[in-house]
């Protein structure tokens, strides 16, 4: 898996028929980043994290901002680490090639085209039929051949910088699941593209802010794209109209109204045969709550069903609600204790 920073390349190979690519092993592949020195300048403020954390990944099961895996793996990170924020973003159909991590692939590529790896390098494994008769030997092979392959990118320099490279024999698989649904309606808002984790505002369950994100970001979360056109009547939200930079997003969300972030998604927004699009079947019917998968929604559904059955009534904000309205949460984030200014030092 390669990383980049500050056009620093690591890459972390594993062996495929013996680890799988999933959260955890990404979130390993994290971990090993904050121990290399030539990191180090760039991920940390003294001996902590930096404070913000931005993640760019592929759209793959195993790393996909709206799976449940990833969010209890970075979650566990947030935790552990003591960050204002984490977000967790991958590139729409058809624009991966501007993901910095997918671009470096090309060079990459092109050193391993003449490359032919020893698959024997500790004995065969193989049987006459080219199948493993000795699972150990061939991890052992395996290993040899990603240290050889390490060995070949630990050479390469991609736009004069010089490429970091290690082999990954173990991988752990364990997760442990202990986000309920609470805890995940305070600190996480999932999209199709992105899932933010940002720290709550009480601070007997978040330590207080070590930057003053929240004073440019006063809902805590980012702020969702709105498509704007200008016309003769001035500027109206319109699905031809044009996705502004982020700074635009914070000042037209505060005149226009967004029921979701993924509101004007275009891949969501698509009716299927039935007339319904994506949209519509991830939002709870009972309380209107958007959720970036239908897993989530239906996870929502059954502590909105007992709570709506318990209450007596029709429809009711359940316990994993959204927080509560602007002006209150403005107030209570003047009692912060901040860090001054949202430099580059605290941002990863």
């Amino acid at each position: 898996m390669p990383v980049v920073c500050q056009a620093k390349t690591e890459i972390l190979g594993i062996a495929g028929p013996h680890n799988k690519s999933f959260a955890e092993s990404h979130m390993a592949d994290f971990q090993q980043i904050l121990t290399e020195d030539c990191f180090k300048e760039h991920s940390t403020n003294g001996d902590a994290v930096k404070p913000l954390v931005f993640i760019s990944v592929d759209d793959g099961p195993d790393e996909a901002p709206q799976n449940t895996r990833t969010l209890v793996m970075w979650a566990a990170t947030f935790k552990q680490l003591n960050l204002d924020a984490c977000f967790i973003f991958s590139h729409a159909p058809g624009s991966s090639a501007y993901n910095p991590v997918e671009r470096r692939m090309a060079p990459l590529s092109k050193m391993t085209a003449s490359i032919i790896l020893p698959f024997d390098s500790f004995g065969s494994h193989l049987n006459a039929s080219n199948k493993t008769i000795d699972p150990v030997l061939e991890k052992k092979n395996f290993e040899a051949a990603g240290e050889i392959l390490s060995q070949v990118f630990n050479e390469a320099e991609i736009d004069g910088y010089p490429v970091v490279s290690k082999f990954v024999s173990e991988v752990s698989e364990e997760v442990t699941d202990d986000l309920n649904e609470k805890w995940k309606s305070d600190h996480v808002l999932q999209s199709q593209y992105m899932c933010q984790i940002v720290k709550c505002l009480d601070t007997s369950c978040c330590r207080p802010f070590r930057t003053n994100y929240a004073v440019y970001f006063p809902d805590r979360f980012l702020p969702p794209p709105v498509p704007i056109k200008a016309c003769a009547e001035g500027l109206k939200v319109e699905k031809s109209g044009h996705f502004g930079s982020m700074f635009q997003a914070l000042h037209i969300n505060r005149i226009v109204k967004t029921d979701c972030f993924d509101q004007h998604c275009p891949s969501l927004n698509q009716p299927d045969a039935k007339g319904m699009t994506k949209l519509q079947k991830r939002t709870c019917s009972r309380c209107g709550k958007y959720h970036s998968t239908i897993k989530h929604k239906n996870a929502h559904m059954r502590v909105c069903f007992r709570q709506t059955t318990d209450s007596g009534h029709s429809e009711i904000r359940v316990s994993d609600s959204e927080s509560d309205g602007e002006g209150e949460l403005n107030e209570e984030m003047g009692t912060l204790e901040r860090d001054p200014g949202l430099a580059d030092r605290n941002i990863f």
